[in-house]
């Protein structure tokens, strides 16, 4: 899913905005692979958008308000966040595969 601000692109991949693929019981003795999203439909008045955690946690960003603006930035830090979405990857990359 890629936001498109400012003519500047931010993509975040399927694991990051997707709870990791768990098998459901649907019937007797029938599982089925679920998948989840963690997006929500929001009613918002204005010509507005909230983004939410996913996609601030992955990219930095400075709030201006002397200037009425929004600074982003791809995130590099290396902090448990990064180290959980690590291991939810390739948790959700070995469900694809099963």
């Amino acid at each position: 899913m890629t936001y498109v601000i400012g003519g500047k692109d931010y993509t975040l991949e399927p694991y990051e905005w997707l709870y990791t693929p768990y098998e459901k019981e649907v019937a007797k003795n029938k599982k089925e692979k679920m998948c989840r999203s963690t997006m929500m439909q929001l009613e918002m008045n204005y010509d507005q958008f909230l983004v939410g955690n996913h996609f601030m946690s992955k990219f930095y960003t400075v709030f201006d308000r002397d200037n009425d603006r929004i600074g982003l930035a791809e995130s590099t830090l290396e902090d448990t966040y990064n180290q959980k979405l690590a291991e939810k990857k390739q948790a959700f990359l070995q469900a694809k595969k099963n």
